[in-house]
């Protein structure tokens, strides 16, 4: 498996641009129809991942140098921003309303600020694996910012698992509770032993499929 990865991952990355693009279309439609706010955090969610595929998808074709790199640290900055929006999109599917969901966006809010911040100040250098050059972290990189992006992923990807987990029992939505599945799997494959170098690339499998489910989980709600 890990050599199909290291041989194809320029063809991967195109098919998990293309994939997501078509996704974010769906999505800005439907939200466009109905007007609903997990639609337009989903949209918004995907539509930062459609630019981290294509900026790593296009990355060998960039001149090295600081073009090169403010592009690269925009995937950083919304990624911080974005991921966050995972909380309310599960709100919503629990039917949130009032005080709860209130504390729900102070909560995202928080963790945005510093996610953002952090990828500001992220500092990077060129990496090539798997036919791919990108920019990635490098030890130069405070501390601090490792810890929050941990915290922020990790966090919001077991929330994601436990309001699907109580959706599904709920309500017979299996669609939250398999994003979340899909996204931790994956997440946790990249960081096994011997993985770890080709985690960005599993992360994004894990991240077109938890996409998926919850689109399956808005467009049958």
């Amino acid at each position: 498996m890990r050599e199909f990865f290291l041989e194809n991952g320029f063809l991967l990355v195109i098919a998990i641009a293309l994939a997501e693009t078509v996704l974010a279309v769906l999505l800005w439609k439907m939200y466009k129809e109905g007007k609903k706010m997990d639609v337009l955090c989903l949209a918004l969610l995907c539509s930062g991942l459609v630019y981290d595929a294509c900026i790593i998808a296009i990355g060998k074709f960039l001149p090295q140098g600081s073009v090169a790199v403010l592009i690269s640290k925009v995937r950083y900055i919304l990624s911080g921003l974005m991921i966050p929006l995972l909380l309310p999109i599960g709100a919503h599917a629990l039917k949130l309303e009032g005080f709860k969901m209130k504390t729900v966006w102070v909560i995202s809010i928080i963790l945005m600020i510093p996610g953002a911040i952090g990828g500001c100040i992220e500092q990077l250098e060129v990496e090539e694996i798997a036919g791919l050059v990108r920019y990635a972290s490098t030890s130069a990189t405070p501390k601090w910012v490792s810890v929050v992006n941990l915290i922020v992923m990790i966090g919001t990807v077991i929330a994601l698992i436990a309001i699907g987990g109580i959706a599904c029992a709920k309500q017979k939505n299996p669609y939250v509770l398999l994003a979340g599945l899909f996204m931790f799997g994956f997440s946790a494959l990249g960081g096994m032993p011997g993985n770890t170098d080709l985690m960005f690339l599993l992360s994004m499998f894990g991240e077109l499929l938890m996409v998926t489910f919850l689109w399956l989980h808005l467009k049958n709600e």
